[in-house]
């Protein structure tokens, strides 16, 4: 149980940092919080969530009848998702 409220809290170099949460501010143990904790039980260790953008992944499906620019954006999709496997991968997630 937290008695009290967090007001403010401040980082190693001196800066307020916000917003806080109640996961950020208690610790499981020395090097982890509840937040980071909560995380890995959620996706496991060892999970790489893949970031759709930074793999050039575009979300939705087309609508039937398919057009050549919908057959281009699921191909890049899948070489998209092969490479972001295929790092994780070399990661050893």
């Amino acid at each position: 149980m937290l008695d009290g409220k967090i007001k403010k809290l401040i980082d190693e170099e001196g800066t307020l940092t916000f917003p806080i949460t109640v996961a950020d501010s208690v610790f499981i143990n020395k090097d982890q919080n509840l937040a980071e904790k909560l995380f890995s039980e959620r996706y496991g260790h060892g999970t790489y969530v893949i970031d759709l953008e930074h793999w050039g992944i575009q979300k939705g499906l087309p609508q039937k009848p398919y057009s050549e620019e919908d057959y281009h954006k699921a191909y890049n999709n899948i070489k998209g998702i092969n490479r972001a496997l295929k790092y994780a991968h070399g990661k050893e997630y």
